[in-house]
């Protein structure tokens, strides 16, 4: 049975519970909080393992369709650099083009990759938390 954190509403507190028992009255929507934990579920190794390499594959992707800019070569479609930005890969994008110095006059670029990451890293350190 996966983990279940019960946090007390208004007071900060954490109870994770291995056996949860979810008839107990403790467990009312009126007083308390119920999710699953998530890291202990689906493993905080993958979800590592996973970032690194979407990050890794985005700042490729980015220094690639540089690399074919400059040579007037076929060049990687904006949805996909957005895409893999918007599926975990934001910092790897935004480190792409400070590196290549690619795409950082469109708007799109400059502005939505940041709020990606912003967004990304906020919803990290919220699974991180529990």
């Amino acid at each position: 049975m996966p983990k279940v954190t019960k946090e007390i509403k208004g007071t900060g507190y954490l109870d994770r519970g291995t056996n949860a028992n979810l008839s107990d009255p403790h467990f009312t929507s009126d007083d308390t909080i119920l999710r699953m934990d998530t890291f202990t579920a689906w493993g905080s190794d993958a979800l590592l393992a996973y970032l690194a390499a979407i990050n890794a594959v985005t700042f490729a992707l980015f220094c690639l369709d540089k690399a074919r800019a400059v040579r007037g070569a076929w060049r990687i479609p904006e949805k996909v650099l957005l895409g893999c930005s918007a599926v975990g890969g934001a910092a790897g994008g935004l480190l792409g083009m400070r590196v290549a110095h690619h795409k950082t006059r469109k708007p799109l670029f400059y502005l939505g990759i940041p709020a990606m990451l912003v967004v990304q890293a906020a919803l990290l350190a919220w699974l991180m938390q529990g």
